[in-house]
């Protein structure tokens, strides 16, 4: 499973990820694509509910689907700390079935490649437009083929403080590029005054997509592409190096 005892350094990993700039930059978003408010919002991959609190206190009623259990109970504490009501669900983008259509399906912080073979993106993709209306609106990020394999880094370590405990997370990468597939190894190392507490490894196989690639499953699918752009940038075009690309996309 993805995301298994990862889940406990999320947080630490992404204390400083800007989600209030995100959040500001998705109801930019929705006032520009949608042309009726956005009430209703379905967080595929939410993860530990980065995303979700803020929609949820910005008075969005928003249900988080998540294939990792432990994230969600990560997310269900915050929520309670907070004192926010959103629904939790747990469950794959390919196969959740929960009887309603959004408003607005975000699919954030590059979940979308984990549909890692090319039957998956398909099914993820016909699934999520089975939650839509004729006016709900797609968001989501990919990872940019071009840039993956011109500027990916076959090794990375970073270390993280929080709460008197230090984390270093080592991860090597392979790429695929005749399957466009990349298969990370992460070890995360936690220590508390340089003792160690722990050592755990989990493998992430993720799937990257060229613009035109994405484009067509978007189509085969059953979507129009309405914009494509570098993440937090909709005005900006798409360059080399635009690792992140956001597409949004409504029912055809």
């Amino acid at each position: 499973m993805i995301f298994n005892r990862y889940a406990q350094y999320y947080d630490v990993f992404y204390q400083n990820k800007r989600y209030t700039e995100e959040i500001v930059y998705l109801e930019w978003l929705f006032r520009k694509y949608r042309k009726i408010e956005t009430r209703t919002v379905l967080d595929l991959g939410c993860g530990t509910a980065g995303h979700m609190t803020p929609l949820l206190r910005n008075g969005y009623r928003v249900t988080g689907l998540d294939a990792s259990g432990q994230m969600l109970e990560i997310a269900r504490d915050k929520l309670i700390r907070e004192g926010l009501r959103g629904d939790l669900v747990h469950g794959t983008c390919q196969d959740f079935t929960l009887n309603k259509k959004f408003d607005a399906v975000i699919c954030l912080f590059s979940v979308i490649n984990y549909a890692a073979a090319n039957g998956d993106i398909i099914r993820t993709l016909r699934n999520i437009h089975t939650h839509m209306k004729k006016t709900s609106i797609f968001i989501f990020d990919f990872w940019n083929a071009t840039t993956v394999v011109d500027y990916y880094n076959p090794k990375k370590r970073r270390n993280f403080r929080k709460n008197g405990m230090e984390v270093e997370r080592n991860s090597a990468t392979k790429i695929y590029p005749s399957q466009r597939k990349c298969e990370v190894h992460y070890t995360c190392i936690l220590r508390r005054k340089g003792r160690l507490i722990r050592r755990d490894k989990e493998r992430h196989v993720l799937r990257y997509f060229s613009i035109e690639e994405m484009a067509d499953y978007l189509c085969r699918s059953g979507f129009q592409v309405v914009n494509m752009h570098p993440f937090l940038k909709p005005e900006g075009k798409i360059r080399r190096d635009s690792w992140d690309v956001t597409a949004v996309a409504r029912r055809a």
